[in-house]
């Protein structure tokens, strides 16, 4: 159904956005852990793409699995200019640490060297 949305998206985003919803809605429905990550997942983009950042933002909170919650964060990060920082702060915080890291390299590339900075002194003092 994502992709079914994903799809209209280019055409109707009223549409889209009804078929967002339900495939949230089925989303969730589903019992399996992994297939709901999975679902839930594949519809970030979608509403992102779409310019429902809000929705966007209620469908990552639903995601359990820190990597795919952290992946989600940053696929609408790219497309969220006003959100861009406080999702890439919470993608930090969860999963691999590096994901984020081209992002925000151009975002706030004085963060990447301060943080590079640091592990490299941790590092040297070992």
């Amino acid at each position: 159904m994502a992709y079914l949305a994903r799809a209209v998206a280019q055409v109707d985003r009223t549409r889209a956005e009804a078929l967002a919803a339900k495939a949230k809605v089925l989303a969730r429905s589903i019992t399996d852990p992994a297939g709901r990550v999975d679902a839930l997942a594949d519809l970030v983009p979608v509403l992102a793409g779409a310019d429902d950042h809000d929705r966007a933002e209620a469908v990552i909170r639903c995601i359990i699995d820190p990597d795919s919650k952290a992946n989600a964060m940053i696929d609408l990060a790219r497309v969220a200019p006003s959100r861009t920082r406080v999702l890439l702060a919470q993608a930090l915080q969860l999963g691999d640490w590096t994901k984020p890291l081209a992002l925000l390299s151009q975002v706030e590339p004085a963060a990447v060297i301060a943080a590079a900075d640091e592990f490299l002194t941790r590092d040297a003092r070992g």
